[in-house]
């Protein structure tokens, strides 16, 4: 549609605006894919008893918070985000 306007002699600041596009978008084709990194699935977590590093699912490393968060004997070294 963009070339259209362009043929017919339109400027191309004029057309973009009619069309609704940055330059960039007009120049640039999009991948199709989302930017940036994938979030994780694992964090590495160093086990107090032996100083061991291991990797642990964030599902379980969240648990664990959680379970010592809900712990009305810990201090309230957790804080959650909700």
């Amino acid at each position: 549609m963009m070339i259209e306007y362009m043929s017919k002699g339109i400027r191309r600041d004029r057309c973009l605006a009619i069309v609704g596009m940055s330059k960039s978008e007009f120049y640039h084709e999009s991948a199709g894919k989302k930017s940036g990194r994938a979030p994780t699935t694992h964090t590495k977590w160093r086990n107090p008893k032996n100083l061991e590093v291991i990797m642990k699912k964030n599902d379980e490393v969240l648990l664990e918070a959680i379970h010592i968060k809900l712990d009305p004997d810990q201090a309230k070294w957790y804080h959650l985000p909700w």
